[in-house]
Parts: structure tokens; C-alpha cells; sequence
């Protein structure tokens, strides 16, 4: 079992249930932030309008991290759709929109949440979706990449 990034402390054990979608979802993040993942990505990314720079982005630029995140975001949670059509995940799983802030998936009726982020704004997804909320989510994970 991969233990919550974060539990609240009245939250009881993780099902065997939750343990199975935390398994599943924490597979799908790896395969979209390896090798074919990327591959997948890298070609979005370069067809996007915007400049992508290193440093601080002016108007009609993007940070290229950014739009790598982004990019691997949107396939993660196609990712997760389509093993929710094809029985692979409970089809109650809520995936959020392209431009939220919140995890990527949302388990309501086991108060779980689940992001895919990079290692560094991994601390700060936890804080935001989980710590300061703490009535919204009793377990979360973070899915790094």
C-alpha cells in the first residue's frame, strides 16, 4: 500500500478499496511522467503559441516547466478517464478541469484526493488542497513526478 502524503488525523485506516485506486492512479502517474509520457507531450508542447523561456515570462511567454506540467496534467487526467470508462477505476472518481486549483482527482465518497505534481510544488498542493481545508479531504496523495 502507498501511505497518504497526508491523512487527517480522524480518518480511520485506508480501505482496501482506496489502497486498490491509490495503486492504479499512482501507476497511470508514472507512466505519463516517464519516457512515453513525454514522448506523448513534448509534441503539444511545441505546437503551443506561446515562447517558452527559463526565467521569468513576459506577456505571450510561458515557463517552460510550466508547460511541461501542464502538458503531462491534461494526459494524466485523460489517462484516468479512460480507465473510468474501461471499468479499470470507479467511474465516481471527479476529474477536475485543465485550469483548477485542487487535485486532479477527487474520490468524494472516500474523502480522497489525489494530484500529480512535480516533487517541488508538491509541499505547497498539499498545503493548498489539504492542510488548509481540512474538512474537504480526509486522505491525499501527491503522485510526483
Amino acid at each position: 500500500m502507498i501511505p497518504p502524503t497526508w491523512q487527517h488525523s480522524h480518518a480511520g485506516p485506508v480501505s482496501p478499496q482506496l489502497a486498490r485506486v491509490t495503486q492504479v492512479l499512482f501507476h497511470l502517474g508514472q507512466q505519463v511522467s516517464g519516457p512515453q509520457g513525454y514522448s506523448r507531450v513534448v509534441p503539444a508542447i511545441r505546437r503551443q503559441q506561446s515562447r517558452l523561456v527559463h526565467g521569468k515570462p513576459a506577456e505571450g511567454q510561458r515557463h517552460v516547466a510550466t508547460a511541461i506540467g501542464d502538458a503531462l496534467d491534461t494526459y494524466f487526467k485523460r489517462r484516468v478517464e479512460a480507465a473510468m470508462n474501461c471499468g479499470e477505476l470507479p467511474r465516481d472518481l471527479h476529474v477536475a478541469g485543465t485550469r483548477g486549483k485542487g487535485p486532479d482527482v477527487v474520490w468524494e465518497a472516500e474523502l480522497a484526493g489525489w494530484d500529480l505534481t512535480s516533487a517541488e510544488a508538491g509541499r505547497d498542493h498539499v498545503d493548498r488542497d489539504a492542510i488548509r481545508r481540512p474538512n474537504y479531504l480526509h486522505y491525499y496523495w501527491v503522485l510526483g513526478y
